[in-house]
């Protein structure tokens, strides 16, 4: 099951939003978006804060300095791409889950909804493997990124890298921006039998990784 929010302004925890559609919506609603997810999560006990508490003096001035920009297009954002955070597990017993949540790209329109709230875009897990996507969200949710990557790992010859290496060249090679540049992105992705991997055609993608009894290995 799955269960995602989009378009919210008053909630610092979007995340936990979206859980409590998929178990609260009782498979009647699994993706909510703007004035009524937001009362939805008043209804459902989430607190909500003044939208100002959650701008980040950092992406003020990155907004700024855009503002300025002779040209400007939501895939530059992605050549690097941050504020996305993304989580995929495997518990004890072999259970799999992914989480994407997102501040979104500056500049976009009113109403864009981007990957992260997408199954199959931003976030896809199934009984084999779990995967979480950031980037420029138009052309994952285009190739079904996180989607197609759990797809081809069940009963896969590929290694968890390969295929995560496979569906980024795919993306590379079939959305291009206006300007004629590959799309760039980043996946987390493990599997039902334990392998974690990550990849990215980005320049950089903060990643971590963390196994029972092991200390947590973090890359900036």
């Amino acid at each position: 099951t799955f269960g995602a929010v989009a378009g919210l302004t008053r909630f610092p925890h979007p995340i936990r939003i979206a859980d409590t559609v998929r178990t609260e919506g009782h498979g009647k609603v699994r993706l909510m978006v703007g004035a009524g997810a937001e009362a939805f999560a008043e209804r459902c006990g989430h607190v909500s804060i003044d939208p100002s508490a959650l701008i980040h003096p950092r992406e003020q001035a990155r907004f700024e300095a855009l503002r300025e920009a002779a040209r400007y297009h939501t895939s530059d954002s992605f050549r690097a791409p941050r504020g996305t955070v993304g989580c995929v597990v495997r518990d004890g017993q072999g259970h799999l889950a992914a989480a994407t949540s997102t501040g979104g790209t500056p500049y976009r329109p009113a109403g864009r909804v981007g990957d992260s709230p997408l199954p199959g875009g931003g976030f896809y897990a199934t009984s084999h493997a779990a995967a979480s996507a950031t980037g420029w969200g138009e052309a994952i949710a285009t190739v079904l990124l996180c989607g197609r990557a759990v797809w081809e790992a069940e009963g896969a010859a590929r290694s968890a890298g390969d295929v995560v290496r496979v569906r980024l060249q795919h993306m590379a090679e079939t959305v291009q921006s206006p300007s004629g540049e590959a799309a760039t992105g980043g996946i987390i992705f493990i599997t039902q039998e334990g392998q974690a991997t990550w990849g990215y055609s980005t320049p950089r993608m903060a990643r971590g990784c963390w196994l029972a009894g092991q200390e947590p290995a973090v890359v900036i």
